[in-house]
């Protein structure tokens, strides 16, 4: 069968899957098996036209009530559910509140931003990183559970980011969560802080933490400048709930 058109849209974007161990951004990345298929195995596009998101397969067009749709977002949760994160005044990275992730035909709360990957635990809730607007081009990051905000950073703000969301062994959420703090030394103002945030509390991992490796025991592995006006990185080991220096040697910086 020869290839068909699907008709005129204003924009029309390959729905794939974000791999956040991948450490990398743009649509360039994207390999074969990131793009998604549906339970068909159809490859799955998100179109926009005329202020309205559809999602298209090889066979159909499905208009949905929502004007943007997140096209690295798309998933099925653990019982077969397409869910999406949209936006139904506008796009999604326009000014003005309105993400919000949806499960089938349920919409959920809205924040100003929600971002993917969306992850599932064992009772199939969905957790997600959100952020809300303090100003030009600064946010505060959180984590969501379903329709909630977590709020589980006992009042701090995190204004660079949520990341490392998994789930240990017994099912507890973890994540780690970066702010910055005024930096001395370098060019740069601001340094980012990170914590390791568990069913225990907050812990604190380092300054401009590199990529985290974890173990299938839930050991983490990763770089990071343990003093903020001190500029060499040291590799740390979390065990157990303790962070303990691997290296012996001094280092300026640390790769890999």
């Amino acid at each position: 069968r020869g290839a068909e058109d699907s008709g005129p849209y204003d924009e029309i974007r390959a729905a794939f899957r974000i791999n956040p161990d991948a450490n990398m951004e743009g649509d360039e990345y994207v390999r074969e098996e990131n793009l998604f298929l549906d339970n068909e195995g159809n490859r799955v596009f998100i179109a926009l036209k005329n202020g309205k998101a559809f999602i298209l397969t090889e066979n159909k067009a499905v208009e949905t009530p929502y004007s943007d749709i997140d096209y690295t977002s798309i998933c099925y949760d653990n019982k077969g559910t397409l869910c999406i994160i949209a936006k139904d005044n506008g796009k999604l990275f326009e000014p003005g509140r309105g993400c919000f992730v949806v499960r089938g035909d349920k919409k959920m709360s809205e924040f100003d931003f929600a971002y993917p990957p969306l992850y599932f635990d064992r009772q199939n809730s969905i957790y997600y990183m959100i952020a809300d607007s303090t100003g030009e081009y600064t946010y505060n990051y959180d984590i969501a559970k379903d329709n909630d905000r977590l709020g589980r950073s006992n009042g701090e703000m995190y204004n660079s980011g949520i990341s490392e969301i998994r789930f240990g062994e017994r099912g507890e959420l973890i994540y780690v969560a970066s702010k910055t703090e005024k930096n001395e030394y370098e060019e740069s103002e601001y340094m980012p802080l990170s914590y390791l945030i568990d069913k225990n509390g907050r812990h604190f991992l380092g300054y401009s933490i590199r990529p985290i490796e974890w173990s299938k025991n839930g050991e983490a592995l990763f770089a990071a400048q343990e003093k903020l006006n001190v500029k060499n990185a040291d590799l740390f080991l979390w065990k157990n709930g303790n962070k303990r220096k691997v290296n012996t040697s001094r280092y300026d910086d640390t790769y890999g």
